[in-house]
């Protein structure tokens, strides 16, 4: 039982030490980016709904803002391409428009 435990240790080990560890992520930085900093200041002084601030299963960055008018997302979004975010817009089908802000980082991490 004991050898069954430390083989199950040494995979898991051999399954993160090829990559960068957790603490070298930039979502585990203390502190915000300035360009996140920019995105959701700029957000707070327009009509929005929501926003969200969350690391994806990726280990990037990303900002949610939600609000009804599309004008709003249009501008927000035009702000965040130019802080060289990615972006994405979704609406449903009450006309709630989301914005999708990813980081950019050269610290993501992919499942393999």
């Amino acid at each position: 039982m004991q050898n069954q435990s430390n083989a199950n240790t040494e995979q898991n080990h051999k399954a993160w030490s090829s990559g960068r560890s957790a603490s070298q992520l930039s979502s585990s930085q203390k502190g915000m980016s300035p360009a996140r900093k920019e995105i959701i200041g700029q957000a707070l002084s327009y009509e929005i709904m929501d926003i969200r601030s969350y690391t994806g299963y990726k280990g990037d960055l990303i900002i949610e803002i939600t609000s009804l008018d599309p004008v709003v997302i249009q501008r927000l979004n035009h702000m965040a391409l130019s802080l060289n975010f990615e972006s994405s817009i979704t609406t449903d089908t009450l006309l709630v428009h989301k914005l999708y802000c990813i980081s950019p980082t050269e610290n993501t991490y992919d499942l393999k």
